[in-house]
């Protein structure tokens, strides 16, 4: 425990201590050990022949509230009933993240997010005229993707004065602030008892978020014809009568209430993922204002100052998609991921793992380990992904996790992050408000997320 004291979130500290004891690691906390995971070795074995049998989930008390009794993707163990959940939502999913709709509306979602913040009074304008305001990147990214969520989910989309909305950004705040290590009673038991305050007061706001989830979801189901994709709520029960018309044994799985979870699953992940990534993206923009300059110029020669970028124009970018896959490789979200569970005795780089042990994955590690990345791994380089081999394309870059409990939202995740990208540069230079260089990249204090500090930004509207 005096070591889990230090300072270093929990995914660095296992960087130090594989040098000296070895990968993969046992910590215990309180009586119960974790395994951590963090050199490709490990993930090979997880990857590949463990695939399933490290598909368990630990269960916790924060998995237990979002759940409900109900089955999910995110939270519920390996079950046939999370197994046919999990290729429902995939489909679904990959079936929603292609369509048009998804990318005309994020670029009208950044247009109006960028309109409203020049029509504010503070608004300004630099020597050549061109509108100037001050903004908070976190939050200009948050009330896109709040909105882009939302329809993408449920067809319900928000603007600043609906009461939903605001909601939804306080009860955001509310856990980023209060719980950036997840319920107290999780890491043990008693310390939800020494922080009675912020165990309930997190535990009030996930009731708060799945009564608003639930609301959406019988007004999209209620509205559902079958055929229509007008959002995920659409493309899931699509998925499951297909699903039912080929194996009818999955009927029981496939209840209204497992598939409302697994859209809540989509729904509170997807905003907090592409919140974490989309933030370090304008970060890095801002600080570095060479390579903003190059990927303008990259998006204005493919597609144009004013054209909706697609997902058939991502071969075009080259430039653009190679830096938020290094984004994406430096600031994973989850650098653990979510806690798994051994469903039998397995070994892991030689290492013996009894059943029933829960294992962490450190994808922090992995994504900046020098055996696959080189010596500049945990250097910011973009251009490393326009050479990228095919070893670290597969073994290197595994924010969005990896075997059978990889991210099932990451095709939609990847659309909307370039999408967000291409249109904020169409419209917007990023600067930082002490110059060049000056972003602060430290993350918040957490060990299980990722999440960029708060901070404002300068925006230069673009003239076109």
């Amino acid at each position: 425990m005096s070591e889990l004291r230090k300072p270093l979130p929990l995914y660095e500290k296992a960087i130090r201590w594989i040098k000296i004891y070895g990968d993969p690691l046992t910590i215990w906390i309180g009586n119960r050990p974790i395994v951590i995971c963090s050199t490709k070795e490990s993930f090979k074995d997880i990857a590949g022949p463990l695939r399933n049998i490290l598909g368990g989930r630990m269960q916790s008390n924060l998995g237990d509230l979002q759940k409900r009794g109900f089955e999910d993707v995110l939270f519920s163990d390996f079950s046939p009933a999370w197994d046919v959940l999990r290729r429902v939502a995939h489909v679904a999913m990959r079936k929603y993240a292609k369509s048009e709709k998804l990318a005309q509306l994020t670029a009208l979602r950044v247009d109006v997010e960028t309109n409203d913040l020049f029509s504010t009074a503070k608004c300004t304008k630099d020597k050549n005229g061109n509108p100037v305001a001050i903004g908070g990147a976190t939050e200009f990214i948050e009330n896109i993707m709040t909105s882009v969520i939302a329809v993408s989910a449920f067809g319900a989309g928000f603007e600043r004065d609906n009461p939903d909305f605001e909601t939804l950004r306080k009860l955001a705040l509310i856990f980023e602030t209060e719980a950036p290590n997840g319920l107290p009673s999780d890491v043990m038991p008693i310390l939800g008892w020494i922080f009675f305050r912020q165990e309930n007061l997190v535990r009030k706001t996930i009731e708060t978020f799945t009564s608003l989830t639930d609301r959406w979801f019988e007004a999209a189901k209620k509205s559902h014809q079958p055929g229509d994709t007008r959002h995920f709520t659409d493309a899931l029960l699509n998925a499951r009568d297909e699903f039912l018309a080929d194996n009818r044994d999955s009927a029981k799985y496939l209840i209204d209430n497992n598939l409302r979870q697994a859209v809540f699953d989509i729904f509170g992940a997807g905003i907090g993922t592409t919140k974490t990534i989309l933030t370090y993206c304008f970060l890095h923009l801002a600080n570095e204002p060479n390579i903003q300059d190059e990927l303008r110029d990259e998006i204005v020669q493919a597609i144009g100052h004013t054209a909706v970028c697609s997902s058939t124009d991502r071969r075009a970018l080259p430039k653009t998609t190679a830096f938020i896959q290094e984004v994406i490789r430096y600031h994973p979200a989850a650098p653990l991921a979510l806690p798994r569970t051994a469903l039998a005795d397995v070994t892991i780089n030689n290492r013996f793992i009894p059943k029933g042990t829960n294992v962490l994955i450190n994808l922090y590690a992995n994504n900046r380990d020098p055996d696959i990345w080189g010596q500049d791994a945990t250097e910011f380089r973009p251009n490393r992904f326009l050479t990228a081999s095919k070893e670290q394309l597969s073994l290197g870059l595994t924010s969005f996790g990896i075997g059978a409990r990889s991210c099932p939202g990451e095709k939609m995740a990847q659309a909307d992050i370039l999408y967000v990208v291409v249109r904020t540069l169409q419209n917007v230079r990023l600067s930082c408000i002490d110059g060049p260089g000056t972003a602060d990249m430290e993350s918040i204090n957490s060990d299980i997320l990722l999440d960029a500090k708060r901070q404002n930004m300068v925006f230069t509207r673009v003239p076109v």
